[in-house]
């Protein structure tokens, strides 16, 4: 479980031009570093940030062998990445989500992640 979450980091980072508003080649991070523009978009940052602290919530309640508040957090989660994913996603950035490989990526890996974390909370 905890290697899905990691993999998932990185899915943000590998794919961070993907949760921008812009795919040209000056909103690159790596164009923008090399040009000095310290602008970045704020997306893929509370991408980041939002999956660290699930991370750290994740170890928190596995420390404290709580099944019902891990289940709570697992329906919790599940509810979030879809409402992102399938309604805010296409919304905001005005691309269907089946068109970014990040976006898939992440989908599948979160998918076993909750596979994962559901044989955990069955058998203890």
């Amino acid at each position: 479980m905890f290697l899905c979450d990691f993999i998932v980091i990185f899915l943000i980072i590998a794919g961070h031009q993907r949760f921008s508003h812009s795919d040209s080649v000056q909103d690159n991070i790596i164009y923008r570093y090399i040009q000095g523009s310290s602008s970045l978009d704020i997306t893929p940052i509370l991408m980041l940030l939002i999956q660290f602290l699930l991370i750290i919530v994740d170890r928190i309640i596995y420390l404290k062998k709580n099944v019902n508040v891990k289940f709570s957090f697992l329906c919790f989660q599940f509810i979030v990445l879809h409402i992102w994913l399938v309604i805010i996603y296409p919304i905001w950035f005005q691309r269907e989500m089946s068109n970014n490989w990040a976006a898939v990526s992440i989908y599948i890996f979160k998918s076993f992640y909750f596979m994962l974390s559901a044989l955990q909370i069955r058998n203890g």
